[in-house]
């Protein structure tokens, strides 16, 4: 393959600034200044917004606001009982606060300004002055702390005295919380080791927990046995892994103690939210000699070690997720990095070192995406925090950079009794310890004390009561897939170490990036720069910049190149990225379908490459496709790697329908769907054979509905994990997908109508008489029309005074949702019923009596008509019955009102 440098030494671009290019050097253009940002933290409150911004606790001023457009004027929220500013008996909800110390928020970054206040106010008198409208000045005073270091949190009196009030206050209690244990085992002092030692007695991270809970607790356990070597808290951590081995699958782990529903989310039945954690005690307590369950280790070790240097961690197990928003899921993982890098013997030599410091480092660009994820990602703010410390050696002007930009948000989120939450923004996230036992924002207190080094994560000497382990050399890819880890410049780059070693949030994290490679004006050197970024998601940014710009020449040096990381992106200007389209089909040269064929065969080829590289493969014409057929099902086979699987199979489909290939294609794949345990994929693989059947000759769909009969009839009642547990409602599911193949065979689509459904009786007895079976069309003129949708209710039954309540109800929340624009506006949602029993624009579905039947779903839901004051309305079962379901609980009816 050609270095990327050849290309580099005889580019010319039109437009952009010189490259000057001596021997071997090269030399780019200085960086351009950003653009004025009304604020580095996005989301965030700004002039005109439609609605108000909240910020829930201004510091230990003991008040929240709400921020109101169209200047961000500030509103009083609440008043906390015994802050300095309830003393004063000034303050009530609904007073407009003019300015503070004189400064208003208009045109300003509202949050940073807030903080910047408190921040000053606690370096000079502690006195802060608010002008309350109709009240004139109400001057509140909060403790003087004295102005923070520049080398804050480290020799610092401000952050010591921070400190210091937090575990001051949590010696105080009698019962440890989420995050107390790790942030007194972090301050070093021996008074509150002393209160931890109280503590053990209480502490439960066992059978009597739920993952959530012990995934975040473990850290304070562990870390606490490795300080002190006290063997009373082993048993603890052995029951808490022994709990993690029963309910793992698939690698990862749901959010309670069993795997999540099948169809959850990105539809895995995981939350790796909470199953990072979960394998991070796996690690710890293996560090602290504890007997862990090898298959465990190993399947949940390879499940998060795949995510680093390839994007975020997914919701679930799913591949990576792109972009920075990751509610802290990548930050965590490099916390397990840390720990494995720990307990393998290679340490710092080991690939868990590198893919700690790639995974941490990604939490420095994301920063910009402040309390940005799903259910508010306050948690990601706790471990980027901690993320970022594990490199403030290596990295100390980033990491001075990330402080610094955000002390406003440290002294916003401090209380006046001297607890912390996670202040800025409103989420269920932004709670102290005074407030719940669940206490994130004590987590969020570690960001004082992590550089102290008292914690074995974080740099303290190695515990004499550790122990080594040792790990696979590599647990997932090859050695070609190790340089997605190196938190160096690509070779031959633009980039130098110089300059990712004085990186700072204002110019490279990931928003002044992003702004910078949208802009046409960016001189085409910039993105060149970016290509060769150690950060997965902004060389991403960059050949989406390629493709946007049409710089089409770059892709053959890219596929070209020696390095796996340009190959990947010359096959992602293929496939598309994240947000970002491939190019054009009139682009798809001779020489690049031949360079992606080559990287198709190569068998040393990077897994991650690969990947991306069997997908691009399915732009090309069938013929190609065909050309690597054997190597692509040698791929499927792939045991190591569900996402090469999945991929080659979906590319397969695209032939499999072909006369030449299906009676070699359609079995394989059929069986190789069934076996992945996935609902996104599963529902994915086969909606795509489902695609390819549609069109497909009669002689091949009559082949494929013996095939796909086999396959559904081969579905156990119940799919079972390795680990024992059993998928929620996951057969149910791959019996609906499966029906996406063989409704498009001659005899599927009577095969499946005239299959056993269940219903809410059957799900009460579990006795088969109780299931629906179709037989023939039963008429019922009175549910004949056209029912618009109203509203959904959970009640067994529905009386005729709760169903008027409900259509009052539901009439204003549409009338309300009528008022919007957007995403969100009103969309009425209908269900026609036509003589005969079919459902318009609906194959799924038809109704027959008082059945309306989900082939799909392999339910019958019964329907009632019911008219009130004159007006016909339907009420319709909700479904999703699962076996043996609490009659009181999971029921309830959907209500149509009908239209002319």
């Amino acid at each position: 393959m050609k270095p990327f440098s050849f290309f580099l030494r005889f580019l010319t671009i039109a437009g952009s600034s010189l490259l000057i290019i001596s021997g071997d050097t090269v030399t780019a253009e200085p960086k351009p200044e950003q653009s004025a940002l009304p604020s580095l933290f996005l989301p965030g409150p700004v002039p005109n917004d439609k609605g108000a911004w909240n910020v829930k606790n201004l510091g230990p001023v003991g008040i929240g606001m709400d921020l109101k457009s169209p200047d961000l004027t500030m509103v009083v929220s609440n008043v906390e009982k015994g802050s300095p500013a309830e003393l004063t008996g000034k303050f009530k909800i609904g007073q407009v606060i003019e300015s503070i110390n004189g400064q208003t928020l208009a045109g300003r970054a509202a949050r940073e300004t807030l903080g910047d206040i408190i921040t000053e106010a606690e370096a000079t008198d502690g006195k802060m002055s608010f002008k309350i409208q109709g009240e004139g000045d109400v001057v509140v005073t909060i403790p003087v702390m004295g102005r923070y270091s520049k080398t804050w949190p480290l020799n610092c009196p401000k952050s010591d005295k921070i400190v210091r009030n937090l575990a001051d206050l949590l010696a105080k209690r009698e019962k440890p919380t989420w995050g107390s244990v790790i942030f007194m085992l972090s301050t070093g002092e021996e008074k509150d080791l002393e209160v931890v030692r109280g503590w053990m007695d209480d502490v439960q991270i066992g059978s009597k927990s739920i993952n959530w809970h012990r995934g975040y607790m473990s850290y304070g356990v562990c870390e606490y046995y490795l300080r002190t070597g006290d063997a009373k808290v082993l048993p603890m951590i052995k029951e808490a892994c022994d709990e993690l081995k029963k309910n793992i699958y698939n690698g990862g782990w749901g959010a309670r103690d069993v795997p999540a529903h099948f169809t959850y989310s990105t539809g895995s039945g995981q939350v790796h939210a909470s199953g990072a954690h979960c394998l991070n005690l796996l690690l710890m307590a293996r560090l602290c000699g504890v007997e862990v369950d090898n298959d465990t280790l190993q399947e949940a070790l390879t499940q998060f070690y795949r995510f680093a240097g390839h994007g975020n961690v997914a919701y679930g197990e799913g591949t990576p997720e792109g972009g920075f928003r990751d509610n802290g899921k990548t930050s965590a993982m490099a916390l397990g990095m840390t720990a494995a890098a720990l307990l393998t013997p290679d340490g710092e030599k080991s690939v868990y070192a590198k893919a700690r410091d790639n995974s941490s480092m990604k939490a420095f660009y994301a920063t910009n995406w402040f309390h940005a994820a799903h259910t508010g990602g306050g948690m990601g703010e706790i471990w980027h925090h901690t993320a970022v410390s594990q490199m403030h050696e290596k990295r100390p002007i980033p990491y001075r950079s990330y402080m610094d930009t955000r002390r406003w948000l440290m002294d916003l989120s401090r209380r006046f009794d001297g607890s912390i939450g996670i202040g800025g923004m409103t989420d269920r996230y932004d709670v102290s310890v005074t407030e719940s036992d669940m206490d994130f924002g004590t987590f969020f207190a570690l960001t004082y004390t992590l550089p102290r080094k008292h914690l074995q994560l974080f740099g303290a000497p190695r515990s004499k009561f550790a122990k080594n382990y040792q790990l696979p050399p590599r647990p997932w890819g090859n050695a070609a897939d190790d340089q997605f880890h190196s938190i160096e410049p690509l070779d031959d780059s633009l980039l130098s170490m110089k300059d990712l070693l004085n990186e700072n949030v204002p110019d490279d994290a990931s928003l002044a990036v992003i702004t910078r490679l949208a802009d046409p004006k960016t001189p085409d050197t910039v993105v060149m720069k970016y290509l060769h970024h150690p950060e997965y998601d902004l060389r991403v940014e960059a050949i989406k910049a390629v493709v946007n710009r049409g710089k089409y020449e770059l892709i053959i040096p890219l596929l070209e190149s020696d390095d796996p990381r340009l190959r990947n992106l010359g096959i992602l200007s293929i496939t598309g990225m994240f947000k970002g389209k491939g190019i054009p089909n009139d682009q798809l040269k001779p020489e690049i379908i031949s360079l992606v064929e080559r990287i198709i065969e190569n068998k040393e080829e990077s897994w991650w490459v690969t990947i991306d590289a069997i997908s691009a493969l399915g732009r090309f014409d069938k013929a190609i496709i065909a050309k690597h057929r054997d190597r692509l099902l040698d791929l499927m086979d792939h045991r190591e790697c569900t996402y090469t699987k999945t991929a080659a199979i979906k590319t397969l489909a695209l032939i499999c329908a072909e006369p030449d290939q299906y009676k070699i294609l359609l079995p394989r794949l059929v069986d190789a769907t069934m076996k992945i345990w996935n609902n996104a994929s599963a529902q994915t693989l086969t909606s795509e054979i489902g695609k390819a059947l549609s069109t497909a000759s009669p002689e091949v769909k009559a082949f494929a509905e013996s095939v796909v009969k086999k396959a559904y009839n081969g579905i156990p009642d119940q799919l079972i994990a390795k680990s024992g547990a059993v998928l929620n409602r996951a057969s149910q599911t791959m019996r609906i997908y499966t029906t996406e193949m063989l409704k498009h065979t001659p005899g599927g689509s009577e095969f499946i109508r005239f299959l056993p459904k269940k219903t809410f009786k059957f799900g009460l007895s579990s006795d088969e008489k109780d299931m629906y079976v179709y037989k023939n069309f039963v008429p019922a003129p009175q549910f004949v029309g056209k029912w618009r949708l109203l509203t959904g209710r959970w009640e067994i039954t529905i009386p005729d005074d709760l169903l008027g309540k409900t259509i009052v109800q539901a009439n204003k929340e549409i009338e309300a949702q009528k008022q919007l624009s957007g995403r969100s506006a009103y969309r009425p949602n209908y269900l026609i019923l036509e003589d005969g029993g079919t459902v318009q624009r609906d194959t799924n579905r038809f109704w027959s009596g008082d059945m309306l039947v989900h082939n799909n779903e392999v339910e019958a839901r019964r329907m009632e008509a019911r008219k009130l004051d004159g007006i016909d309305y339907l009420l319709v079962e909700r479904g999703g019955f699962p076996d043996e379901p609490d009659p009181k609980a999971g029921y309830g009816w959907w209500i149509y009102i009908k239209e002319p």
